[in-house]
């Protein structure tokens, strides 16, 4: 297999991960409420609880997947399979562009029901423990496993199929990207902003936002294509 295809592919997903708007927005509202109703310690257990549940539900998502692609034993990737993820890939790219986030230029509501997101946001707003905050970053991101479950399959079907890429470390780098942006914010409210002015912020950056996860995917689809067609060809 080309290590080129594959290495862009897993580039390109690390970028959406770090990318997507679900469990960033509701942690920020979430730490907002615990800096208000306790002290900065307390919020910032409460914070890395929250974190721990994004760091939970990514690794279960990895095992799930690497069980399932190891059980199906993929011995060397299929011009098919890989024709049918770019269609996959391609659907959401274009689905990122149009529907991620919904309409409206002072608003960053992404794509989920309205009922789904007012229960979420109710839920940040009322957690009381420790293992509550766990629970919520956990189901922050069910949501967006519409998007984010191609790349999982393919990144763990590249890396059960051949060592083109160091499997631990994909895994780890993928953990790291994804919990990088709640840091970054817990950082920013923490030093003195407010959730208004992050609001604002993320209104300001929501089409650069829209962009960069279009081009991203559409990235990872080109790179199968290429991948396909070189397999369709009997190059590899």
């Amino acid at each position: 297999m080309s290590v080129i295809p594959p290495v862009i592919f897993f580039v390109m997903s690390m970028v959406i991960f770090c990318f997507l708007q679900l469990p960033s927005g509701l942690f920020a509202i979430f730490y907002h409420f615990r800096l208000g109703k306790t002290s900065k310690k307390q919020a910032d257990d409460a914070a890395l609880s929250f974190i721990l549940g994004v760091e939970i539900f990514t690794t279960v998502i990895w095992l799930l997947t690497y069980i399932i692609i190891f059980c199906i034993n993929f011995e060397d990737i299929s011009p098919m399979f890989l024709w049918v993820m770019s269609g996959i890939c391609l659907a959401e790219s274009i689905a990122m562009l149009l529907f991620y986030f919904r309409r409206g230029k002072s608003t960053t509501a992404l794509f989920i029901y309205r009922r789904s997101a007012r229960s979420l946001v109710t839920h940040a707003k009322n957690v009381k423990s420790r293992s509550d905050a766990v629970t919520l970053g956990f189901i922050s991101c069910l949501p967006e496993l519409i998007f984010t479950l191609p790349l999982y399959i393919v990144c763990t079907t590249f890396l059960q199929s051949e060592s083109v890429l160091p499997r631990a470390l994909v895994i780890i780098i993928s953990i790291i990207v994804t919990i990088l942006p709640l840091f970054i914010i817990r950082f920013f409210l923490h030093s003195g902003h407010n959730l208004a002015e992050l609001q604002r912020l993320r209104v300001k950056l929501k089409p650069h936002f829209r962009i960069i996860l279009f081009l991203a995917y559409l990235a990872a689809t080109l790179a199968l294509i290429n991948l396909a067609i070189i397999k369709s060809e009997g190059i590899l």
